[in-house]
């Protein structure tokens, strides 16, 4: 939890939220799956949802971020496949979140990815 919240202020911090916020909320999801906190593991879950939804190019670009604006090779490799892929590789495959895999809400989240 410590590691899931730091990693959220660097995030934070230096502007990556298009870019690696996913993946945070991933992390948050899962330690709350393993915990079987049903509410906080949809959560995130949703969040993640709600962030592939909503992350494009522009978001992924930081060529535009000042912390990393002298990087060469910034041209986004995300597409919101490989995000989809990620989140069933992650949540969709993963045994740790059976517990969650027939509520209503996790069905909706997942219709809304897949």
């Amino acid at each position: 939890m410590e590691l899931a919240t730091l990693q959220r202020k660097l995030i934070v911090d230096y502007k990556l939220e298009g870019y690696l916020l996913g993946n945070n909320f991933l992390m948050f999801a899962d330690i709350y799956a393993v915990r079987k906190d049903v509410n906080r593991t949809l959560d995130y879950i949703e969040k993640y949802a709600n962030w592939a939804l909503s992350t494009d190019t522009i978001s992924l670009d930081l060529s535009n971020n000042k912390f990393f604006s002298m990087v060469e090779n910034l041209t986004p490799t995300m597409s919101f496949d490989y995000q989809k892929q990620t989140f069933i590789n992650s949540v969709v495959k993963n045994t740790d979140y059976d517990f969650v895999k027939y509520s209503d809400r996790y069905k909706k989240i997942i219709a809304k990815l897949i």
